[in-house]
């Protein structure tokens, strides 16, 4: 009727060889691949809140970009999600100091956050 796989054969893997770096010259010439310069806060400082504001909403489309790329199973580089998390903490944080020295408490930079998502259609009252 049916037939029945012994027990060796469900266990026996083939051999597999132990991974070797390539040391072949071809590869010892190529340059190393350069990612893009990461910018210092210190640069960023000198932006005022709006544009603050316009390069975190760039990054967050840009984000959102690179999901539904992963969702289409297309080409897109894991790190470059890193990236722009990255960016986007270093300008949140650099807005938060920008606002303490005006005087601005944090619970009314919040309060103000959310009122502007408020008056743009998001959330609720």
């Amino acid at each position: 009727m049916f037939a029945v796989a012994s027990a060796t054969s469900l266990t026996a893997r083939p051999l597999q060889r132990p991974f070797v770096p390539c040391k072949s010259p071809q590869h010892a010439r190529q340059a190393p691949v350069c990612m893009a310069k990461p910018v210092k806060a210190s640069e960023l400082r000198n932006l005022s809140i709006a544009e603050i504001d316009a390069q975190v909403d760039q990054l967050k489309r840009d984000l959102f970009a690179l999901r539904i790329k992963f969702a289409k199973q297309e080409d897109w580089k894991p790190s470059s999600v890193k990236e722009i998390k990255h960016k986007v903490a270093q300008l949140l944080t650099v807005r938060r100091e920008n606002e303490a020295k005006e005087g601005m408490l944090k619970r009314e930079s919040r309060k103000a956050a959310k009122k502007k998502l408020l008056d743009a259609g998001f959330g609720r009252a």
